[in-house]
């Protein structure tokens, strides 16, 4: 939802915050609850801590994006494994895109789809009809 109707606002910011509830009804109630607030705290702590993020991205512009560390719960585990079946799609997106960055092998990935990005570097997916 956010790429069709957020696209104009999004890309017009130099850098933004992308939090929303998270309700993970699929896993326990606890561990849901867990997941949000690390999601949270890793991303609007304080005012101290978003001010130290905006005044990363202004000292590395050549950082796109920003994502809390991936958690691991044990009996649910996706590190190491964050494209999953999706690769093939992720590889045609890219090409499609015509993006001109180095695809990694490894990624990190926004799970939970939190995440702190420059609105230049979102542009590709938004552009993209």
């Amino acid at each position: 939802s956010m790429v069709v109707t957020c696209k104009d606002v999004l890309t017009s910011y130099d850098v933004l915050c992308y939090v929303h509830d998270k309700k993970s009804k699929w896993m326990h109630p606890h561990r849901a609850k867990d997941f949000m607030y690390h999601c949270m705290e890793c991303m609007l702590s304080t005012k101290q801590y978003v001010a130290n993020v905006l005044d990363f991205f202004r000292k590395n512009e050549r950082c796109g994006m920003l994502v809390p560390p991936t958690l691991d719960f044990g009996f649910f585990s996706v590190l190491g494994a964050e494209t999953a079946r999706n690769e093939a799609s992720i590889k045609q997106a890219y090409e499609m895109m015509k993006l001109t960055c180095p695809l990694d092998d490894n990624p990190v990935a926004s799970f939970g789809n939190y995440f702190w990005a420059r609105g230049e570097a979102l542009k590709p997916v938004f552009n993209h009809k």
